[in-house]
């Protein structure tokens, strides 16, 4: 059961960031810093996950699919940061 809501908050984390940053909507009213250190965060969790199950077999595909999750939330942040500061000219240079 504790596997379980540990899979399901990865996905939902991942999925919900995900779509308030594509659709622009600021749920949380803590956008920077949620989404930076979620991004952050997720894939080290998974490994701690991964860690933290290493001996229930049946539980390799499931962290495997979190890894995925993690990792495309990860990779959809940081293009989508680059992206808009290249647009922007990097202001600090």
């Amino acid at each position: 059961m504790v596997y379980r809501i540990s899979h399901f908050l990865v996905r939902m984390v991942s999925v919900i960031n995900t779509l308030c940053l594509v659709l622009d909507v600021d749920v949380l009213h803590l956008a920077p810093h949620w989404y930076l250190g979620s991004s952050l965060v997720l894939p080290l969790y998974v490994v701690l996950e991964r860690w933290w199950m290493r001996k229930t077999r049946p539980e390799v595909r499931a962290v495997l699919v979190d890894a995925v999750f993690a990792m495309g939330w990860f990779l959809v942040f940081w293009v989508l940061l680059i992206h808009t500061l290249y647009k922007s000219g990097f202001p600090w240079l």
